[in-house]
């Protein structure tokens, strides 16, 4: 029973230091509820938006309107010559090969 009482005092006791801790980090203005200082903003302060807009590239954040004259990657990867291929890619690339040009496509190597 004591071990029941020494528990229940502890944990009034954590919860009075949380509630402290709260009040006292919400500061002085915002001791009532703690959003009492923020601004809601209301529908009536919104700006009308019922006129379309016009979104212009020099509008948008890190976009340059002039062209770049740096050169760009490619869109495609280029493919590895032929001698820096292992074994078995040159092996699947002759598989391949012989699918898309209607071979039967049936490769002697066992796995």
């Amino acid at each position: 029973m004591s071990l029941l009482l020494d528990a229940l005092k502890k944990a009034e006791k954590a919860k009075e230091d949380a509630e402290r801790q709260a009040k006292d980090s919400a500061g002085p203005e915002g001791a009532g509820s703690g959003e009492a200082g923020k601004h809601v903003t209301t529908r009536a302060e919104l700006p009308d938006i019922s006129q379309p807009l016009e979104i212009l590239s020099e509008d948008l954040p890190g976009t340059n309107p002039a062209p770049a004259a740096s050169p760009k990657a490619p869109l495609e990867p280029r493919a590895a010559p032929p001698e820096a291929r292992s074994a078995g890619t040159r092996e699947r690339a002759r598989y391949f090969r012989s699918c898309v040009a209607g071979g039967s496509g049936g490769s002697t190597s066992s796995r």
